[in-house]
């Protein structure tokens, strides 16, 4: 992490740097990063496919290169690189919807350098905004297409 990206400092517990190298920004609250989702291009491909998580979380993820390659054998999977302050942070990866009509939310990663500072939560709900404003999906849901709206009305992909 350079100066730049240093969280601020936790006056309550008297480190310099706010930083712990555990658990990120001990202050979260008062590091704010403006979280934006893209979509994965020849211009930050090599970034996205750089993105490391922590050892003992890698055989939780896909490899981001694989993702991506995936993404262009089925069009419907949508791949997004999520970027904190103008530098790409994370990746996530969604499918509107799957084969039963359910919005899909699968791959969601966010680069062991930046994690523990609300990264995952703000790209969460960007992607929800951007599935809702592109098909007409109705009603809470969550990750596997699982909705507490089970009334909700059909969905159709608007594309």
């Amino acid at each position: 992490m350079d100066a730049n990206e240093r969280c601020p400092t936790d006056s309550t517990n008297g480190d310099a740097g706010g930083v712990s190298p555990n658990r990120g920004c001990d202050s979260m609250e008062t590091f704010q990063m403006e979280v934006e989702l893209a979509k994965v291009t020849v211009e930050n491909f090599e970034e996205v496919i750089a993105l490391e998580v922590e050892e003992h979380q890698e055989d939780y993820v896909a490899d981001n290169v694989y993702s991506i390659a995936e993404s262009r054998f089925f069009p419907s999977y949508q791949p997004r690189a999520i970027y904190g302050n103008g530098k790409v942070v994370g990746f996530l990866m969604y499918q509107a919807l799957d084969d039963e009509g359910q919005p899909e939310i699968f791959r969601v990663m966010v680069d062991r350098r930046y994690q523990r500072k609300g990264i995952g939560r703000k790209a969460m709900a960007l992607v929800l905004d951007e599935i809702r404003s592109d098909c007409h999906v109705y009603g809470d849901f969550t990750g596997r297409g699982r909705r507490s709206d089970r009334q909700a009305a059909p969905r159709r992909c608007c594309r």
